[in-house]
């Protein structure tokens, strides 16, 4: 591991919402998105960019397609139906045969242009 992966693996999240890296990446998806949030449309609440999948990436290192431009309040609201609606799919999904499960996740992560590794 090089000293800058080794030292950005060992800073907090938010030490690296101040990086200036994330910074870059936040000012330019801010400015992909007019300055508004795309929910409300606000442009004079306080502006956060929302990273809509959390893998194993630095947070500026994800595709374009992965952020949005949101207010505080709708990205709290949104952040908080998104966690009730992964614990209903989880419990959904509790006794659905690996396999099957499996094929499924494929298409639909292909739908979502998202690559994901499904072990065979």
């Amino acid at each position: 591991m090089n000293k800058v992966r080794l030292f950005t693996f060992c800073m907090t999240y938010s030490q690296k919402l101040r990086d200036p890296r994330w910074q870059k990446k936040r000012a330019e998806i801010c400015e992909r998105d007019n300055w508004r949030c795309l929910f409300c449309g606000s442009d004079s609440k306080n502006l956060q960019v929302h990273h809509l999948v959390y893998r194993r990436k630095e947070p500026w290192d994800y595709p374009e397609y992965l952020y949005q431009t949101l207010c505080e309040d709708c990205h709290q609201a949104r952040q908080e139906l998104t966690d009730k609606i992964v614990d209903a799919v989880r419990i959904a999904i509790g006794k659905v045969p690996t396999e099957r499960l499996a094929v499924s996740a494929q298409k639909i992560c292909a739908e979502a242009m998202l690559e994901i590794e499904v072990e065979e």
